[in-house]
């Protein structure tokens, strides 16, 4: 699988995993959420996790044809065709694909379909792309398809036409969820963001961490802080997390920082990856693809930012911390005490 379709592996389980919580009020419903509790909290890389659920989604999608639930499980089997390589994932998409189309055609659920594209083959991507721009699909599927089309318009550095599109998801369906959010925020986040560089104010970041409670990066100003975008695995064995944890306890007696933004798929697996991991420092959560990420432009995982005390952005990098965060640390704590004497 490429790094290309496993990216957008992550982006489809957003949507799926806000959207498996969305129905409620029937026996297959609660069926379904607990099964994607089951999924979103089981402490498996993501190719295990697919494996050992599989079956589960197929199970349910057989046993509760035609309700909004077993759409929602045949939404979440179309996602794992991303687990297999070449003519298997795009055989086994197209599968889920009719599957998918036969239940019900005009489904909001088929907003998530945008975050798929990767899946096809170029006959069955035009037949996904007719079937979702039909001018009578709902307004969640017609803002998915606008905000594809900025995307791809962004991409492709056409910023009048992408600032076109985004306007128009603002001014049609800026309250219509998307995911854990709406399409306005990530209309917004996407309309041409100042980048954030080296020297520059860290633009704020406001969410809910691990624990429910509101934080906001800016509420560390005068400390030092190391903002990392993660995507969220679990470990194999090892302690995933062990550079990261020496930094928060070596730094633990100083103004220090360690603060997350999450791109798993859920808060419910964020949270879970939290406990198992042991990781006790500030995290929100975003998702893939997410309105702080795109306000950000997070191009790869793990982001690091280091920013100083005063909220400015020192240095940037990718990868893991090991080879330079301790000296750099040290640096702007050095810095900032000297600012306070």
């Amino acid at each position: 699988m490429s790094e290309r379709s496993r990216r957008a592996f992550f982006i489809a389980a957003v949507v799926l995993g806000a959207r498996g919580f969305s129905a409620a009020g029937d026996d297959p419903a609660k069926e379904y959420a607990a099964l994607e509790e089951a999924f979103e909290t089981a402490p498996l890389a993501w190719p295990d996790q697919y494996a050992a659920f599989r079956p589960k989604y197929e199970a349910f999608a057989k046993a509760h044809p035609g309700t909004d639930s077993g759409l929602a499980a045949k939404m979440r089997l179309l996602q794992f065709a991303g687990a297999l390589d070449g003519d298997a994932e795009h055989e086994e998409a197209a599968r889920r694909l009719d599957d998918v189309l036969a239940d019900n055609p005009r489904s909001v659920r088929l907003a998530e379909l945008p975050a798929m594209w990767y899946l096809f083959a170029d006959n069955d991507s035009r037949r996904m792309w007719d079937a979702l721009r039909a001018p009578e699909q709902p307004d969640a599927v017609k803002a998915a398809v606008l905000l594809y089309d900025a995307q791809v318009a962004l991409h492709q550095k056409k910023y009048d036409e992408a600032d076109a599109k985004l306007r128009e998801i603002v001014e049609k369906y800026a309250a219509v969820p998307h995911g854990f959010f709406t399409f306005g925020e990530y209309a917004d986040s996407l309309r041409r963001p100042t980048p954030v560089v080296v020297d520059v104010a860290a633009p704020d970041i406001v969410g809910k961490s691990v624990d429910g409670k509101a934080v906001k990066l800016s509420g560390f100003r005068g400390r030092v802080v190391l903002l990392c975008f993660f995507n969220g695995g679990f470990g194999s064995g090892k302690d995933t997390y062990s550079e990261e944890k020496g930094l928060a306890e070596k730094f633990k007696a100083d103004k220090f920082t360690m603060f997350f933004v999450s791109q798993t798929s859920s808060p419910t697996r964020m949270r879970a990856l939290a406990k198992t991991e042991k990781l006790t420092w500030p995290t929100v959560f975003d998702g893939d693809d997410g309105p702080i990420s795109n306000r950000w432009e997070i191009d790869a995982w793990p982001k690091w930012y280091l920013i100083d005390d005063l909220g400015i952005v020192r240095r940037i990098e990718s990868g893991k911390p090991a080879f330079w965060a301790k000296a750099a640390i040290d640096e702007l704590l050095t810095e900032a005490k000297r600012r306070r004497k």
